[in-house]
């Protein structure tokens, strides 16, 4: 199969190459967040074994280790863990190609890698992943974090919208997404594709219920965020495989469109139907296996 060939050939591993920094914006004065909205968002919250599993977001972090020294990290999130001196992120760090723990209260910031935006630790805890890390700190080492008015977390209800939308679509918009930074650049065309996807998903899906601007704009930040990894790619094309007909043809016609956006690469539009078709009638499992053991013979 050469799509599926040409999937996992460019998911991404540890080991993967990733995109360049950007040129960075300098620092800005932090304004405080907008009056908090009606609607009280819905915070993760640890397991028993005190993690919270993160989106797979590729991302930037400006770090200072226990001996003072800074460096700038590209990572991929995986969880954040509670630990005895306060919340951990777990990542995959590109530069050193493995996995790495990061203490929050030394992450100095995170770095859009779009267009070198920066953004506070607390913030981009809260409003992408919403992950509150004063409610995972120690009392004695939460000062490290901005303050704020006491009460619900001020998250939009934008965000909220988003991040529910994003669940319902999580396999089908990780395949696009793979398909749209396969060659590690995301184009404006593919995001266009992926987002009006996304708006006629969620009308089929959820009857009269249109898609707001402020939510559309909320979902274009958090698909431009996702990496979707090799590792996940085998679970989200099973649960692809149990769409059902109509809407497994509507993703068909938006991966092919995708595809094509950038003029990059093109598949026979036959073809193209035929191979993604197969997803339907084979095991999963067995034809990324296939397609792995083909790469290394």
């Amino acid at each position: 199969m050469r799509l599926l060939n040409w999937l996992i050939d460019r998911a991404a591993t540890e080991a993967s190459d990733v995109p360049p920094a950007p040129v960075f914006q300098d620092r800005k004065q932090v304004m405080p967040p907008d009056p908090v909205t009606p609607d009280e968002p819905e915070m993760e919250t640890p397991d028993e074994d005190g993690r919270i599993a993160l989106e797979e977001v590729f991302t930037l972090i400006d770090y200072i280790d226990g001996k003072g020294r800074h460096s700038r990290r590209r990572i991929t999130l995986r969880a954040i863990v509670v630990g005895p001196n306060g919340p951990v992120l777990h990542a995959i760090c590109h530069e050193k190609k493995a996995f790495r723990a990061f203490r929050c209260d030394r992450i100095d910031c995170f770095i859009n890698h779009d267009d070198g935006e920066i953004i506070e630790t607390s913030t981009f805890f809260r409003d992408i992943l919403l992950v509150d890390l004063e409610a995972l700190a120690p009392v004695e080492t939460a000062d490290y974090l901005a303050p704020r008015e006491p009460g619900p977390t001020p998250v939009s209800s934008a965000v909220i919208a988003a991040r529910e939308m994003r669940e319902m679509l999580r396999a089908p918009l990780s395949l696009l997404v793979l398909a749209a930074t396969a060659d590690n650049d995301f184009h404006p065309e593919e995001l266009d594709v992926i987002c009006r996807w996304v708006e006629d998903e969620v009308d089929h899906l959820v009857t009269g219920t249109g898609v707001g601007l402020d939510e559309l704009d909320a979902m274009t930040v958090l698909i431009r965020k996702m990496h979707p990894t090799r590792k996940s790619l085998p679970t989200h094309l099973a649960n692809v495989r149990r769409m059902d007909s109509v809407r497994f043809k509507r993703l068909a016609e938006a991966l092919r469109d995708v595809i094509i956006a950038d003029g990059a690469l093109h598949f026979g539009e036959a073809e193209f139907y035929t191979e993604v078709g197969q997803l339907q009638t084979h095991n999963v499992r067995t034809l990324v296996e296939q397609a792995e053991q083909k790469r290394f013979h």
